[in-house]
């Protein structure tokens, strides 16, 4: 007879293995091992970020006759960099190797911003005369003007993608901040209804930073008499403006570059004609909406660009020199010995930097 239907002594019969009763009593036999490892894997310490601030540059090209402010980073192998004297210099081996893929006959252009989509698809923005926008289908081996304003005194500062949504930001012209935008990637631009400017305000075209986009939202940050960051949420139809709590009052003092980070932020800026005075160099949020003073010494000193590298870790740079903070901003220190003008970071992580002496870097982590 099968055990478990030989009768109990008591004459009841005995109840299979799979029984309610039978199971209450065998499953804490068959789930403690498991529980025991589910216990062990949340003792177990998360996964650490990396230690950015122990990170050093390694610099991959300098052409010392050119100055570097534009700067797109597809992934570690894949980067594209562009500056004055019609400089527009890509790799794609991490910058062993570099081309010059500047469009024909722009040698006397300043390329101020570039964003590259993919290993084949970028756009560039030469920012004075002549005021173009430029875009590649083939890795900048031929390039056609998408966007051309004659006019005299139009100046572009940047251009910032979100998705295949794209915004151009120009210096004031008639009162108000001249705004494109695209939603092919560049193809085709519409002018938007940029907002007021205040007499003596306007954009810095220093890193392509002054202007972002992301998950629906549009910022960009001003300087000179005003120093004020306008927000817009419904695809640049209208903005809010709020005062900057940065250095202002001269064209050469305001806020220079946004990094977001989710609902934090940093905007970095100050005086670039004195670099090293670190009075009013950065704001912070932590709502995305409301700007704080960082107390001092602020980011140490005039910074152009800022890179966020996890929720806490952030890096800012300025020609003069470079800081870094672990604490969403809030304190900084020195961060190595050289400055730089603009910082992007690549889908798979990689982070470049580029600069005056036409330099461009890579931040590498100790191994």
């Amino acid at each position: 007879m099968t055990p478990w239907l030989a009768p109990r002594a008591d004459g009841a019969p005995r109840p299979p293995p799979w029984s309610n009763a039978a199971m209450r009593r065998l499953l804490p036999c068959v789930l403690l091992p498991f529980a025991a490892c589910a216990l062990v894997a949340r003792m177990r310490p998360a996964p650490e970020a990396a230690d950015w601030s122990a990170a050093t540059w390694r610099t991959v090209v300098a052409r010392p006759e050119a100055s570097l402010r534009g700067l797109s980073i597809v992934d570690a192998n894949d980067v594209w960099a562009g500056g004055d004297r019609g400089t527009l210099l890509r790799s794609v081996d991490g910058g062993v190797f570099w081309q010059d893929v500047a469009p024909p006959d722009t040698a006397a252009c300043d390329f101020r911003d570039v964003h590259a989509f993919d290993h084949d698809n970028a756009i560039v923005m030469v920012a004075g005369q002549p005021a173009r926008l430029y875009r590649t289908a083939d890795g900048g081996a031929t390039w056609a003007i998408v966007h051309h304003d004659p006019r005299p005194e139009v100046f572009f500062d940047a251009i910032a993608f979100d998705g295949d949504r794209g915004y151009l930001l120009g210096d004031p012209l008639d009162g108000a901040f001249m705004l494109l935008r695209s939603d092919d990637r560049g193809g085709r631009w519409t002018a938007l209804p940029g907002p007021r400017a205040l007499p003596g305000e306007a954009a810095f075209a220093a890193s392509g930073t002054c202007l972002q986009a992301g998950g629906g939202t549009v910022r960009f940050v001003t300087g000179g008499t005003a120093c004020r960051i306008f927000t817009s949420g419904d695809g640049g139809q209208s903005w809010s403006a709020q005062d900057l709590p940065l250095r202002r009052g001269a064209a050469s003092q305001g806020g220079f570059g946004i990094g977001m980070a989710g609902c934090d932020g940093i905007v970095v800026g100050g005086d670039y004609a004195a670099p090293r005075d670190a009075a009013g160099t950065a704001a912070r949020t932590v709502d995305g909406s409301l700007w704080f003073p960082v107390p001092p010494p602020g980011a140490l000193g005039y910074r152009s660009a800022a890179l966020w590298f996890d929720a806490s870790q952030v890096l800012a740079v300025g020609e003069a020199g470079a800081s870094f903070s672990r604490d969403r901003g809030q304190t900084w220190r020195p961060f190595g010995s050289e400055g730089f003008h603009a910082l992007a970071r690549g889908r798979d992580g990689a982070v470049f930097a580029c600069g005056g002496g036409g330099r461009v870097a890579r931040l590498e982590l100790p191994r």
